[in-house]
């Protein structure tokens, strides 16, 4: 009995002594484990999209005419610096060649003689823009933007002939929200639904006369980073 006695307090001092010593290692862990990693992602990143690009239709009171676009392509891209933490800063230009009706406000015959005739114009922006999401794998993405559109190069299809305006610009601003997956540290592909807002000015059109023209566009494209930036 006193032999089986000894077994069991040595045993039991045993186990406490490994447990004592276990212990400041594990707590060491811990605190090794809630320190961030530094982390090291891309300096700059450039961009290229497409997107399906659809709006409202434009009421100019300068020329007495309303632009009723149609559908199509809008080409993007992107110069952005990173800030870390997956988000950026930077430019992005956008173009798209769209077809529209040209007509008239007021019945007005146009230079051609008629009251409407179909056209094509270039609508293209310039803007600064904020993209937050990033990370190996799939991740969110969102986006936001603020500057100018611009309207310009209106042509009439039958004849060929120059309309007015020469150029229009308007204030804008857009947002949009996606998907992307990144391969590597510097490849990501995206996914996005982007909605923006361009305001056209009042001059020569009715006070109730709606001068906001919605944007819309889904759109997929990939972005590459270049460089190194370190962020915790």
């Amino acid at each position: 009995m006193i032999s089986l006695t000894n077994s069991r307090r040595t045993a039991a001092l045993a186990a406490i002594c490994a447990l004592a010593a276990a212990l400041p290692s594990t707590r060491a862990d811990a605190q090794i484990l809630r320190v961030p990693r530094n982390t090291q992602e891309p300096a700059l990143w450039a961009g290229l999209g497409i997107g399906y690009y659809q709006m409202n239709d434009v009421l100019d009171g300068r020329t007495n005419t309303a632009w009723a676009f149609g559908t199509g392509a809008q080409y993007r891209g992107t110069l952005e610096y990173s800030i870390g933490r997956g988000s950026s800063i930077g430019v992005t230009g956008t173009w798209a060649h769209l077809p529209l009706r040209y007509e008239s406000l007021d019945g007005t015959p146009l230079p051609s003689g008629a009251v409407t005739e179909d056209a094509h114009a270039d609508v293209s922006s310039l803007m600064g823009t904020f993209h937050a999401g990033g990370g190996e794998g799939f991740h969110s993405v969102l986006e936001a933007g603020l500057g100018v559109t611009r309207y310009a190069n209106f042509k009439s299809d039958a004849s060929g002939a120059t309309l007015a305006p020469v150029g229009d610009t308007d204030f804008s601003f857009s947002v949009g929200y996606g998907f992307g997956y990144t391969m590597g540290r510097s490849t990501e592909f995206f996914v996005v639904q982007e909605y923006g807002n361009a305001i056209h000015q009042r001059d020569g059109l009715p006070n109730n006369a709606r001068t906001n023209v919605q944007q819309l566009t889904t759109r997929i494209g990939a972005r590459f980073g270049t460089g190194t930036r370190r962020s915790r």
